[in-house]
């Protein structure tokens, strides 16, 4: 068996990221950044007001009081999106929030503080250089990076991107990937059971998985334990995809065809059997055009174990991103090892002030999924290293910790 960490250290060795390509705003949206962004502008692109109010030379108000108010007539009317002359010398203009700021101008004193009679406003106050100004380029410099390479894109990047100027970004090609899962004992939820059958679940998670990741994927393919079917479903996922999943067939029973399929279809196998429980049986190997492929153990506990650790690995591979890093936490119960094998154990987790903390679920068996709604993590159990309460852990985390009540 292939130690975890050799394993995972093949994806980044052997597949290469997917090639550049440029899509508009709505097309990057769950997609990574090929190369860094930077602004085309500065940002704010102008000197602006950031407030409703009334933009002045702040020298002429030097010393002025509410015993001693100082009034300026108004010149100019600027809201934003205008492109304002000069201040007149002894004038203020009337400025609006966003609005650039008129030549001459250094401050602007927002309205609740002034009195207008027509268009004369009395002053009762000095008014700092500066004061509610947002200057040019105070934020991002023209040229600076927003956004940096590998990163995947939500809503927030997006908007960054069109605010620095950006209608279209350069990014790794949306990776297309392929679910096949295999069994003569699975039949669709909602179907009429006989005896011996089992409702199919793996495609399900497997294909609104890669969904959530950004990955485009059509409806999971179920196919019987036959060898000619399989290796013909197999073939035509390799022709349209850059990864694919076949979930089952990947030990050694006398109906496991899924390694035997892919040979035929020219994969040519990285490795078989990796030292982690579940999900000892794990194949990956590459398609005659560098696809990749994980052949997966049909057990539903061993699968999201699989995909959460190798299927991330490999989908960062592909996007030229680093494979998720494991995060320290104290463990909430004591945790026994396995000798031979390192363990990937499911549990919940809490934060506080001295960091996380992570509790493992029941139910932990390969056959077993109904934790699953509940875990935020894939604990790291060294093989034969039994781990005590309150020993620092290595996790995958799966979603966002909770704060400890």
């Amino acid at each position: 068996m292939l130690p975890l960490d050799e394993a995972l250290a093949v994806y980044a060795e052997v597949l290469h990221p997917l090639p550049e390509q440029m899509l508009s705003l709505e097309a990057a949206h769950g997609q990574v950044l090929a190369r860094d962004i930077t602004a085309l502008l500065p940002l704010p692109p102008m000197t602006q007001s950031a407030m409703d109010g009334y933009a002045l030379r702040s020298a002429e108000l030097d010393g002025a009081s509410p015993s001693a108010p100082r009034s300026l007539p108004v010149s100019l009317a600027i809201a934003a999106g205008t492109s304002p002359g000069a201040l007149p010398p002894g004038t203020c203009a009337r400025i609006m929030t966003g609005a650039p700021l008129p030549a001459g101008a250094d401050a602007v004193e927002i309205q609740e503080n002034v009195e207008r009679d027509g268009d004369i406003v009395q002053f009762r106050h000095a008014v700092a250089s500066g004061a509610n100004v947002r200057q040019e380029g105070e934020e991002v410099a023209q040229g600076q990076v927003v956004l940096p390479a590998a990163l995947r894109l939500g809503a927030q990047h997006l908007g960054i991107a069109a605010s620095a100027g950006h209608a279209a970004l350069a990014c790794r090609r949306p990776l297309r990937a392929a679910v096949i899962v295999s069994g003569d004992e699975l039949l669709p939820p909602g179907s009429a059971r006989q005896p011996g059958q089992i409702f199919e679940s793996n495609g399900h998670f497997l294909r609104h998985f890669l969904h959530e990741h950004g990955v485009s994927c059509g409806p999971a393919l179920r196919c019987p334990d036959d060898p000619a079917r399989l290796q013909a479903a197999l073939a035509q996922a390799l022709e349209n995809a850059d990864l694919v999943l076949l979930s089952g067939g990947a030990s050694v029973g006398d109906h496991d065809y899924s390694r035997g399929a892919a040979q035929a279809c020219g994969v040519v196998e990285r490795f078989w059997k990796v030292a982690q429980k579940p999900g000892k049986p794990i194949s990956f190997g590459l398609g005659p055009r560098g696809q990749a492929l994980l052949i997966l153990p049909g057990n539903p506990a061993s699968v999201h174990a699989c995909i959460q650790v190798h299927g991330r690995a490999a989908i960062a591979a592909l996007r030229g991103q680093p494979a998720p890093a494991t995060v320290s936490g104290r463990l909430s119960a004591p945790l026994r090892a396995d000798q031979r094998r390192e363990r990937l154990v499911r549990a919940v987790v809490a934060a506080d002030a001295d960091g996380l903390h992570y509790l493992p679920l029941p139910f932990q068996a390969s056959h077993m999924l109904s934790n699953l709604a509940r875990a935020q993590a894939l604990l790291r159990v060294p093989a034969g290293c039994d781990l005590a309460t309150g020993a620092i852990a290595q996790a995958w985390l799966l979603g966002p910790p909770e704060p400890v009540v």
